[in-house]
């Protein structure tokens, strides 16, 4: 697949061939523009064409290829009909739109990949993470956010004015619940304590390593399964803990900001 700045002309080439690449002549050239939600952006019916050139070339216009408000990257696909005497043949390609940055705070990632590679100099064992082409990185660096902001959690900040000691230092908690991290600003975030963001950086990029490693066990925990036979082998899988969607040592960076609600209840 192939990549393409937002609000560029794109340039998709096609010979005239059928599925099993042997030269057809159109008698007629139909197109159709989706985005990566399968819905029509421009039809064109009825392209003009060189029959004899063998290939049709379809300027896509930059006003077609904006991303939406909030987008760092958007699909698009061209569908394409080649009308011949025995039949039509379609085709498809593919492409992706990006804006300038492809991770953006508090969109899809608490850090940029910049600041993911200043941060993994300092830490161990991120073998995934290093072997890593930067396209991956990036994938894994989203899924793990979208992992993380489905974890209720909270942290305590210093309210200076009424600080009479250390032990009130901490004594204000915020709770941020499943429900309200899509609304998070990045100001607001930016906002939040140090040690609070660090630990989300710290978090997002060992579950990133976690992903590129391949975890089978943490895999087959998320799949429900407690033990495993095979042949006359058999392991148990520990469990017990509250499954969070993301590895132990991802859970280890938010010891203490993981928000559990107690309800009681009349049996």
């Amino acid at each position: 697949m192939k990549f393409y700045p937002e609000e560029y002309n794109v340039a998709v080439t096609f010979p005239f061939t059928d599925l099993n690449n042997e030269a057809v002549v159109p008698t007629a050239v139909h197109a159709k523009l989706y985005d990566g939600d399968d819905q029509m952006l421009l039809d064109m019916p009825n392209l003009p064409f060189d029959p004899d050139a063998g290939f049709k070339e379809v300027i896509i216009p930059a006003a077609l290829n904006v991303l939406g408000v909030g987008e760092l990257s958007a699909g698009r696909i061209l569908r394409v009909s080649l009308l011949t005497a025995n039949g039509t043949v379609r085709r498809s390609f593919s492409y992706i739109i990006e804006g300038e940055f492809r991770l953006a705070l508090m969109n899809n990632s608490f850090q940029t990949l910049e600041s993911a590679e200043m941060l993994a100099r300092d830490m161990v064992n991120l073998s995934g993470w290093s072997g890593a082409s930067d396209e991956q990185r990036f994938v894994a660096l989203i899924e793990a956010y979208n992992r993380l902001t489905r974890i209720p959690m909270k942290f305590k900040s210093a309210d200076a004015e009424n600080l009479r000691d250390r032990s009130e230092m901490f004594a204000e908690e915020t709770v941020i619940l499943r429900s309200a991290w899509p609304t998070v600003t990045e100001e607001e975030f930016l906002e939040w304590p140090a040690y609070f963001r660090k630990s989300l950086r710290l978090a997002q990029l060992t579950e990133a390593n976690e992903l590129l490693e391949g975890d089978p066990i943490a895999k087959k925990h998320r799949a429900g399964i407690l033990s495993e036979t095979v042949g006359e082998s058999s392991m148990m899988l520990r469990s017990g803990k509250v499954e969070h969607g993301v590895s132990s040592a991802t859970l280890q960076h938010l010891t203490g900001h993981v928000f559990y609600s107690h309800r009681i209840v009349r049996a």
